[in-house]
């Protein structure tokens, strides 16, 4: 079931998230379309763990789905609503992202 981040909570105390589930079928045009325009932002994100995170961030809409980079290939980790902490979050690695990249 599609539902909001965990928080630490277990998987049957999750709440469902309308949102996200209606937005499911984003995640393959926000892919295949990252490299179109300045619609959808992507970056590398902060590593948090040994995991090397992307982000494509569809900013207008206020909608993400993130990658995980292997050896030669990506994975989904997620996709999500950006809510206000995420955005700022989001924000942040980008703004990083442009002062390595220009």
């Amino acid at each position: 079931m599609m539902q909001e981040g965990s928080g630490g909570r277990s998987e049957d105390d999750r709440t469902p998230d309308p949102d996200r589930c209606r937005r499911v079928e984003w995640i393959s045009s926000v892919i295949k379309n990252a490299e179109i325009g300045e619609a959808i932002r992507v970056f590398r994100q902060a590593p948090r763990t040994s995991e090397k995170p992307w982000a494509l961030w569809l900013h207008e809409f206020e909608y993400a789905v993130i990658l995980w980079e292997r050896n030669g290939y990506f994975l989904l980790k997620t996709a999500f609503v950006v809510k206000p902490h995420k955005k700022n979050e989001l924000e942040r690695d980008w703004k990083a992202h442009q002062a390595r990249n220009g």
